[in-house]
């Protein structure tokens, strides 16, 4: 959201490259260059020597409903217009409600007597105010530069957490920390609203004594109707644990605002601020887009979340459909998963990766949904044909799991459980080093379960012939630590002991 800025930087690179065209066309060439890449698509109509009239087919403002971002946006495109010209009026000709026709604005930028018949937001120095002096200077850069903090800093920073954060605590922590660079906040508390309680529960803060926090972290009942109708209002009540922090930290005021997202009121923001005075408009208008910021991104991460879970849990649905389709190998993937956590722990490894060793298990072969079962469950020698498309199953698993993050941590070990040390192995050929310990450990576990099994081409093979077999290619194929736990795992009978419970932790860990 670092708009303004780009629109100033780029406005004074054109204007100081001297060249022939007006000023009004200048101006209007970078205004729709800076935003060109943006979701704000601002196109000159036509450019006249004392006003510019702009179409706006796309308002991502307008999409989110957010009357008062757009009333931002505008607010800085005609005072950058006042640096340029000394003058700026921007006038809404045709608003978002004349849908399917873009928005229009004419922005004046000569106080001429059409403009001033016209109804509109004016940026002149009557209005701005006349310097007087170097006192006068400095209030108003002062002044100036906390607009700017504000609205660029806060709004950038809102912008980056909104496609960085991946909860919404993340979230809301990102968002006071925003706030606590606001020099008129002595303190802020955002409340998120607790679905099944309705309650407000402390997600955020900054400012609050430590001894106090334990008393504000929920506001019990239906603490979100008391704060009326307004998105942004003083709160008039100053009494219990407000007076304590207004004697404290030398509060003066509170104001709330709502956090909403299009279907209710998620929580709400209260700010301690340091003077009695009302806040500024344009502090408050700031903090109003912000709010509404917030809830949209609220908003999002919940829509994104039940789209997660929904995949999730057909991501479980076609694993246990592969289970169904081969007849033949119905448990694998959680027998599978059993022994590689154990090979795991025989090699001490940390508990967190005996966990994704597991979950890569369970998951190893979800890619062979896309195997006709006719192939999975051939009797007889498969055709070259045919196992090259068992081989595609490896991607495709890959593939389906990618996509969420949830996933990503098992995607290589579920890629790579059929390459081999030496290079013989499928998809890529990948040899030593290049395949994943994960993936090694999983190979194992793999190979010895697939080959103890019954399968539809033969009978299940024993146990002690099979080990021998993967011990003789310890180094050659298989990873020769990785062989030495699988065989101490196995000793031991370690394989055994999760396996009822395979499908219980798949379903907490990925749908909860």
């Amino acid at each position: 959201m670092d708009i303004a800025s780009q629109l100033q930087q780029e406005i004074k690179s054109i204007f100081n490259s001297n060249g022939r065209e007006p000023k009004p066309v200048l101006f209007a060439k970078a205004l729709a260059r800076a935003l060109s890449n943006s979701d704000y698509n601002i196109i000159p109509e036509s450019v006249h020597e004392d006003y510019i009239r702009f179409n706006i087919p796309k308002c991502m403002f307008v999409e989110k409903h957010s009357p008062s971002l757009c009333a931002i946006m505008q607010g800085i495109i005609a005072g950058l217009a006042y640096f340029c010209f000394g003058y700026s009026k921007i006038i809404i000709a045709r608003g978002a409600e004349h849908h399917p026709k873009p928005c229009c604005i004419d922005l004046y930028i000569k106080q001429t007597t059409e403009a001033e018949h016209r109804v509109g937001v004016e940026y002149s120095k009557h209005s701005v105010g006349i310097l007087r002096g170097d006192s006068d200077a400095q209030i108003i850069a002062s002044q100036r530069q906390g607009r700017r903090k504000l609205i660029l800093g806060l709004f950038t920073d809102m912008s980056l957490t909104m496609r960085e954060s991946s909860s919404v605590r993340v979230l809301a922590e990102k968002f006071i920390s925003n706030l606590s660079n606001i020099p008129e906040i002595r303190v802020a508390a955002l409340y998120m609203r607790d679905s099944e309680s309705n309650s407000l529960n402390l997600e955020a803060q900054f400012g609050l004594p430590k001894d106090i926090i334990p008393s504000v972290r929920a506001i019990e009942g239906d603490g979100i109707t008391k704060y009326g109708d307004e998105l942004f209002e003083a709160v008039e009540e100053f009494n219990g644990w407000r007076l304590e922090i207004g004697k404290k930290l030398s509060v003066r005021s509170f104001t709330s605002a709502k956090i909403r997202t299009k279907y209710q009121v998620a929580g709400v923001l209260n700010i301690g601020w340091k003077s009695t005075y009302p806040v500024s408009s344009e502090t408050r208008e700031a903090l109003q887009a912000s709010c509404t910021l917030l809830g949209v991104a609220i908003e999002d991460l919940m829509v994104y979340s039940e789209l997660e879970n929904a995949y999730q849990s057909n991501l479980i649905m076609l694993n246990n459909l592969v289970s169904y389709v081969d007849q033949f190998s119905a448990n694998h993937s959680k027998r599978v998963a059993g022994l590689a956590k154990a090979i795991a722990d025989e090699m001490n490894l940390p508990r967190e990766e005996q966990e994704i060793v597991h979950r890569a298990g369970l998951f190893h072969d979800i890619g062979k949904i896309n195997i006709p079962s006719t192939i999975l469950n051939k009797p007889g020698r498969l055709t070259s044909k045919e196992f090259e498309m068992v081989k595609e199953h490896p991607v495709a698993g890959a593939k389906l799991l990618a996509p969420l993050p949830a996933y990503l941590d098992i995607v290589p070990a579920i890629l790579c459980h059929h390459e081999r040390l030496d290079g013989s192995g499928y998809p890529g050929g990948l040899t030593k080093d290049d395949i994943p310990m994960r993936a090694r450990i999983v190979a194992a576990a793999d190979i010895y379960d697939a080959m103890t099994a019954k399968r539809a081409y033969r009978e299940a093979r024993d146990k002690d012939e099979v080990l021998r077999e993967i011990k003789e290619e310890s180094g050659t194929k298989y990873d020769t630590a990785v062989v030495d736990a699988l065989m101490a795992a196995i000793s031991s009978g370690k394989m055994e002991s999760d396996e009822d419970n395979s499908e219980l932790l798949l379903q907490n860990k990925f749908v909860s």
